[in-house]
């Protein structure tokens, strides 16, 4: 986005970690790139963005729908929306992975869905974009897929063993696991992936909506939309191109979604990667389940993509 922006355009990231916003501020330095302190669910921008982004964010808020109303009320008229995330509920492993590990995962689940978190929340995307009134409504397939013998399969495959260690004491403390669960969990999946993991699909989708009205400035021939491809840094491919012709510009971009320990890390000047939100406790959604095989109408799934990701969940 930084590339396709120019020297007048500008790309903002909002993050209310502030320490965290002190090291992406130290680390990537550009003249029209800056990151913003504030939440994402009440944060009010005076200025408007041709793309409003969130990579993995929206599984960590309750409700989710704010955050989308928040992102659409900071898009310019006809701006594009893109919310890359996960639907915890469909990832899978091959061979199953053992038992110790499946309750450490079920646990995971039932905790997330205590705090209202969506366990199925790219699939829900396509109905919660409709219902903010966002036209032309696509949907990609994202999966992140690592299979044996890829160069970076144990970096990948070891995702949730950084789970299991940074998130697993909070199930621990809010009751959902015991302690000597958590520890069982971690040495043998620890011992597994080194020793009988395949191949692990974490099910993921890219969405994007437009906005419905175009406005422009008199003569103004730059401003377009954009379908903005969701790319992944640690798989280590180039950039994907961003659509229509290169020569046009986006005018301003805008990444809302929380920076954390885990990923900071920008490939080429183009996209950045961002991993998760992190939300206080709050209570149940009244209804977490979406389905895949129940999309809106106008919804349009265009294409299957299997990238690798050492990021986690």
């Amino acid at each position: 986005m930084l590339a396709r922006s120019g020297p007048n355009g500008r790309v903002v990231g909002l993050d209310r970690d502030e320490s965290l916003l002190v090291i992406a501020r130290g680390d990537h330095v550009f003249p029209n790139l800056r990151f913003v302190n504030g939440d994402v669910l009440n944060f009010a921008f005076q200025e408007s963005f041709d793309i409003v982004t969130a990579a993995r964010v929206l599984q960590w808020i309750n409700p989710p729908e704010l955050a989308i109303t928040k992102m659409v009320q900071a898009a310019a008229p006809a701006g594009k929306i893109v919310i890359l995330d996960y639907n915890h509920d469909n990832n899978a492993w091959e061979p199953d992975p053992p038992s110790e590990f499946m309750r450490f995962y079920k646990a995971f689940l039932e905790w997330r869905f205590a705090n209202g978190w969506n366990n199925r929340m790219a699939d829900c995307l396509p109905g919660l974009f409709q219902s903010q009134g966002l036209e032309r409504i696509q949907v990609h397939i994202e999966d992140e897929v690592a299979r044996h013998g890829d160069p970076d399969f144990s970096t990948v495959g070891a995702i949730w063993l950084n789970v299991i260690e940074t998130l697993g004491p909070q199930l621990v403390e809010a009751g959902f696991l015991a302690e000597r669960e958590r520890t069982e969990a971690e040495c043998v999946y620890r011992e597994w992936i080194d020793t009988n993991l395949h191949v692990q699909t974490l099910q993921m989708r890219t969405v994007e909506g437009t906005g419905s009205i175009m406005r422009a400035e008199p003569g103004d021939t730059s401003y377009r939309r954009y379908a903005v491809p969701i790319h992944n840094p640690a798989a280590n491919t180039p950039a994907p191109a961003i659509t229509p012709a290169a020569n046009q510009r986006i005018k301003a971009a805008l990444v809302c979604a929380s920076w954390t320990a885990w990923t900071i890390s920008f490939a080429s000047k183009r996209a950045f990667s961002i991993s998760r939100y992190s939300s206080s406790r709050t209570s149940p959604a009244a209804s977490l389940t979406c389905s895949a095989n129940n999309l809106p109408a106008r919804v349009s799934v265009l294409r299957t993509a299997s990238v690798n990701s050492a990021t986690p969940a």
